[in-house]
């Protein structure tokens, strides 16, 4: 038999480990999307609505953001921008988003000309930052998607 005083560790074992659990669950999550598998609202919104290349942003209720960099639209002689070295830091009261923008003469899909991001935020900022090449710049559009 177990005394009343063990069962308690144990239930305060469990409880700690439910509850640190559910913290190291949450937190801000950043998944690249291939864009013909997003979900349908965001699919409609970049094959209908985006017909330029840019930095774009979908919102989709509170926590969910989009970012969808488009670099598919290119002149005859002109060189192909790609993106690279996509992040996304939670600094404070900012989310702050981070990308190199390159180019290339290669013309064909293995350049990562147009890249999708979906990010789960872990909380409200007040701001939200995005920074090409390292130069603080600004979203082309922000679409407000439904659920």
């Amino acid at each position: 038999m177990h005394s009343h005083g063990s069962k308690i560790v144990i239930l305060l074992v469990c409880i700690i480990l439910v509850v640190g659990g559910c913290n190291d669950s949450e937190g801000l999550k950043v998944t690249e999307i291939k864009i013909d598998k997003a979900k349908s609202k965001v699919k409609e919104v970049i094959e209908n609505s985006i017909d330029k290349n840019g930095i774009y942003l979908l919102q989709q209720g509170d926590n969910t953001i989009f970012l969808y960099l488009n670099g598919s639209i290119v002149e005859t002689g002109e060189k192909a921008p790609y993106y690279e070295n996509i992040e996304v830091v939670s600094n404070e009261d900012s989310l702050e988003i981070y990308f190199e923008e390159k180019f290339s003469s290669d013309y064909s899909e293995s350049i990562p000309n147009r890249v999708l991001y979906e990010i789960v935020k872990d909380k409200d900022y007040e701001y939200l930052k995005v920074f090409k090449n390292g130069t603080m710049t600004h979203f082309d559009t922000i679409y407000l998607i439904g659920k």
